[in-house]
């Protein structure tokens, strides 16, 4: 996990995107939740905001900073997008153990 978290600094948008993605699903790290954010923030990047969105679910309450742009993406006209970004705000929202 160390060598993907470095990764996250990377000046390759490509490499912290995925590595983002990866830490989030393997680790649920937290530290994945700002290069997320940055894949909705991406209009170019719709056809994988399903899967940051996703991403964001596993880590669950710790993205809450990802909050207001899943409530955006959760009236997205892309219903795979809508659904993964309501599941996700329900992951937030969820009370952590």
């Amino acid at each position: 996990m160390p060598l993907l978290r470095t990764k996250l600094r990377s000046r390759q948008r490509g490499l912290r995107r995925w590595s983002a993605i990866a830490l989030a699903k393997i680790a649920s790290d937290a530290d994945a939740v700002p290069a997320l954010i940055e894949i909705l923030e991406d209009d170019e990047l719709a056809d994988i905001w399903n899967v940051a969105c996703d991403s964001i679910a596993v880590i669950g309450p710790a993205a809450g900073a990802s909050r207001n742009h899943l409530m955006a993406l959760a009236a997205c006209p892309i219903d795979e997008v809508q659904a993964a970004a309501k599941l996700a705000i329900e992951a937030i929202d969820r009370p952590s153990n």
